[in-house]
């Protein structure tokens, strides 16, 4: 039970956001095969004896849940929905209540658009443009940090020129624009 968790824990958290299986037209096929493992790890945990088992027989399980509520989300809402990162969220919130450290994270593509989709909602400028930073967007594990920043530059702007109230507009445009600034941006090359 054990290696057969690894094996779904590996395959997981390598998976590509155009792996079909995982987040795609079948993850409805890998929310069925990862909700029947997952009951054969229960109907074990109940079966067993040994604490030791059961340990990591819990373990294994909470690792399988994890996964099954993602991809059940993806599977209703789609991948990326409001929806979907709730769900996201509420997961990883749930693996910081364990008493004991489950070893599971979400594939890097997750992460990093998680990590994007926050800084968009970031409303103050300098922190904003701390978090759009190359540093930042590298330790986020963005891949394309030069396409990212030019998209959140590009957001970020466009926003500020919605602005109503001129004074404010300038305001923030002043502070976008300031060239003493100390913020570092990827180079396309």
């Amino acid at each position: 039970m054990v290696g057969k968790t690894q094996e779904y824990v590996d395959t997981f958290q390598s998976s590509v956001e155009a792996n079909v299986l995982w987040w795609g037209s079948e993850s409805g096929t890998m929310h069925k095969e990862l909700t029947i493992f997952v009951t054969t790890i229960k109907t074990r945990i109940r079966n067993s004896d040994e604490m030791s088992e059961v340990n990591s027989l819990r373990q294994c399980e909470v690792k399988m849940l994890f996964m099954v509520a993602l991809v059940d989300a993806c599977r209703r809402c789609g991948l990326g929905t409001p929806e979907f990162w709730a769900m996201y969220d509420l997961q990883i919130q749930g693996l910081s209540l364990h008493a004991e450290k489950v070893d599971i994270c979400p594939p890097a593509f997750l992460s990093a658009h998680r990590g994007l989709r926050a800084i968009g909602e970031i409303t103050d400028l300098q922190e904003w443009m701390r978090a759009s930073s190359t540093k930042a967007l590298s330790d986020g594990n963005v891949e394309d940090i030069a396409g990212e920043q030019e998209r959140l530059w590009a957001e970020k702007f466009a926003v500020t020129l919605r602005i109503n109230v001129a004074a404010e507009r300038r305001s923030n445009l002043n502070v976008l624009f300031d060239l003493t600034s100390e913020v570092v941006l990827q180079d396309e090359c």
